[in-house]
């Protein structure tokens, strides 16, 4: 997903290399000076903004796009930083999340898939209030900036989109168990797992190697075991 807020049709390069005379641009300008008062103490907002002011435009269109964008943010301050305080929110929570699950040296796979789901879903909830912010300030914003990310948010992250989503986190938690396919190897041990996808049968996990259409040849732990054909 694009913003568009710096260019009509393109994102903004914040990898871009520095002009040539960035040093003596910076000085002469007294540009630590200004950077540290829009950015008030906040390093990624006077990164940005020190890139942003190193990257002249010469282009009228563009300048006028971005003047139009920046009325937007005066008359509707708030909003702007509302915004951004949930994007920052967002990077917080999810190294948060690493930091409790991730730093152990030796990783539990069940503890990552657990970790991971979580994150999911604090994003996805996340997602659901940058929607509803556009649904509900929309109609404040004038630019075409501002108006097309607002349309896209709207089209992007419709219903649809999150209902979909939910769908994918439930089978992701593995509350039904794991179904699981595996080959006979010498000595009859199990060998070539492949992680399936789960029926759509809505029995009990317990009641399902009972049933006479049932698949399964193995239970344990939870997870079924399907032979494969012809073994």
């Amino acid at each position: 997903m694009k913003a568009f807020l710096m260019y009509r049709d393109r994102d903004f390069e914040l990898q871009k290399a520095p002009p040539p005379n960035e040093d003596d641009l910076t000085r002469d300008l007294e540009l630590p000076t200004l950077l540290r008062a829009m950015a008030l103490e906040d390093d990624f907002l006077q990164d940005v903004a020190r890139r942003a002011l190193l990257s002249g435009l010469t282009d009228p269109a563009s300048i006028l796009y971005r003047q139009d964008i920046l009325r937007d943010c005066l008359k509707n301050e708030a909003v702007v930083r509302d915004v951004y305080a949930l994007a920052v929110e967002t990077i917080e929570n999810k190294r948060k999340n690493y930091w409790f699950y991730g730093s152990s040296r030796y990783p539990n796979p069940s503890l990552m898939l657990h970790s991971s789901v979580e994150v999911l879903g604090m994003l996805v909830g996340m997602l659901k209030r940058l929607r509803a912010m556009a649904d509900a300030r929309a109609g404040g914003f004038s630019s075409e900036g501002f108006s097309t990310l607002f349309a896209m948010l709207k089209r992007e992250l419709d219903d649809e989109y999150f209902a979909k989503i939910e769908d994918h986190l439930r089978e992701l938690r593995f509350k039904n168990g794991v179904l699981i396919s595996a080959k006979l190897g010498e000595g009859n041990k199990g060998r070539d797992y492949v992680l399936r996808k789960p029926n759509e049968n809505k029995q009990s996990w317990l009641r399902r190697p009972l049933s006479k259409k049932s698949p399964y040849t193995r239970f344990a732990s939870r997870t079924a075991t399907r032979a494969e054909p012809g073994l």
